[in-house]
């Protein structure tokens, strides 16, 4: 076994397989439980993109998909999204966001009119490029020369063009070795991957990295979203046909905090109803609630991990480099 294993594709290798098989399982559900499992998967992945499109593009409101304080940029991302995802239930998860953002007043609706023109460019650029990638070259030397070739968009862009890639990439997993991915791969790209100053070396062994990590994340999800509905049918397996409260579970599992007012919203009742259906799913182990905060959050039921290979655990490029460069700063 490698001593340094980061630096070898072996994780990586790993970790997409792991999704493949994972992948594999949604597809072997029954038609009801795995269209629920999907819904679930497709908010919880959706909530991973905004997260890493507020991280690239700098944006600081906006907690999650559905936080009262979202501005016009998550209907820009929700617009971005459309254009690159060509996953239904991702594209559902999206229309459901951005039909429940804050309404555009005033200068916000010119904001995100700039935005869109300024920005729709430069993803399809960055997908004509991953368009143009060779096949013939292993999936990180495609990231790679990828990299290359937006490091001059980068530099011309405001909030560079870190947010493009991740976009793009999440949808088109091909070019970096994933056969059958429909589900998207959150934040496969970080703004130090494209500085001029990293060393093939280091850069290498950071893509290496950051897509096992994506690969992993992408796994424990479709896990934890299984275990979740398999759980709550346990909870709950007398529910009247007419029950909202395994939607009220969906969109809690999906999103990862809802307000009675938010869920009332969303499921169209009244908020006490919503308040004693978030209060079921507590007293479930589903959600935590906390007073005075008004938010009720998800309860993770289930944990991937490989902590008995230590190989196998993902790594962050957060740290220093797994193999020094001695002209890496």
């Amino acid at each position: 076994m490698p001593s340094d294993p980061a630096a070898t594709p072996a994780l990586s290798v790993f970790a997409l397989g792991h999704v493949d098989a994972s992948l594999s399982i949604l597809k072997l559900l029954p038609d009801g439980i795995r269209d629920t499992v999907e819904t679930i998967l497709a908010f919880r992945l959706l909530s991973k993109l905004w997260l890493q499109y507020r991280i690239d593009c700098g944006i600081s409101q906006g907690r999650t998909l559905c936080s009262p304080d979202n501005g016009y940029e998550l209907r820009v991302f929700s617009a971005l999204v459309d254009e690159v995802c060509d996953w239904a239930p991702l594209r559902a998860a999206s229309n459901i966001a951005r039909a429940n953002a804050p309404a555009l007043a005033g200068i916000e609706r010119q904001l995100y009119d700039d935005d869109i023109e300024h920005k729709l460019p430069l993803l399809l650029d960055v997908s004509e490029q991953v368009d143009r990638l060779t096949a013939d070259i292993d999936p990180i030397r495609r990231a790679g020369l990828l990299i290359d070739r937006c490091q001059k968009l980068d530099e011309l862009s405001d909030y560079g063009i870190c947010w493009a890639l991740n976009l793009v990439i999440a949808f088109r997993m091909k070019p970096l070795g994933m056969s059958k991915a429909a589900v998207p791969f959150p934040a496969l790209f970080r703004r130090e991957l494209l500085r001029f100053d990293r060393s093939q070396s280091w850069r290498d062994s950071a893509l290496l990295a950051v897509l096992a990590e994506s690969a992993h994340e992408v796994s424990a999800a479709i896990f934890d979203c299984v275990h979740s509905k398999s759980a709550f049918d346990g909870a709950f397996p007398g529910l009247r046909r007419n029950s909202r409260l395994g939607l009220a579970h969906i969109y809690l599992c999906g999103i990862g905090e809802m307000t009675p007012s938010l869920l009332a919203r969303l499921i169209g009742c009244s908020e006490p109803g919503a308040r004693k259906m978030l209060s079921q799913l507590v007293e479930a182990g589903f959600a935590t609630h906390h007073r005075p905060s008004p938010a009720f959050v998800r309860s993770d039921r289930f944990r991937l991990g490989w902590s008995g290979a230590a190989w196998l655990r993902s790594f962050s490029i957060s740290g220093a480099p797994l193999r020094a460069d001695h002209f890496d700063d």
